[in-house]
């Protein structure tokens, strides 16, 4: 019931899974301190750990996930090491980044103005734009006047 709990009481985070977006369940993990061993799925984990935070494993290499569990339970400064980077590296996804990246960029309704002129506007994205005879998806002389 208390996943903060269940993070501060681990010694490392496993991540076996074979395929992820991005996974937020890794970043929850190293923000806690947690020494991370996961695949290295197709996306996702070895975008998040490219700074260090913890070890990737070729996927669906079981014996060398099992081995590298082991290999960083054994070896406290490995472990120690990873502990101090995650919550490092945790931060460039906390929402304070997240919004500081995309603030440069207009609001929705900034882009798209009220909801009459985006009405209009989703008429233009999903048909052929009647007026102009556009068959682009949007067309660029939105709003018409």
């Amino acid at each position: 019931d208390n996943i903060e709990q269940e993070y501060i009481s681990s010694s490392l985070f496993i991540m076996s899974s074979r395929y992820e977006g991005f996974p937020m369940v890794l970043i929850e993990a190293i923000s806690y301190g947690l020494p991370v061993v996961s695949f290295d799925c197709p996306e996702g984990p070895s975008d998040i750990l490219k700074d260090g935070g913890g070890v990737l494993v070729p996927p669906n290499d079981i014996v060398g996930l099992k081995n590298a569990i082991i290999q960083m339970l054994l070896n406290e400064n490995d472990r120690r090491k990873c502990a101090a980077e995650g919550p490092i590296i945790s931060k460039k996804y906390s929402p304070d980044n997240i919004y500081s990246y995309w603030s440069p960029y207009p609001s929705w309704k900034a882009v798209f103005g009220d909801r009459q002129t985006l009405a209009y506007r989703r008429q233009c994205l999903y048909r052929k734009c009647e007026r102009h005879q556009r068959s682009q998806i949007w067309c660029p002389y939105l709003p018409h006047k």
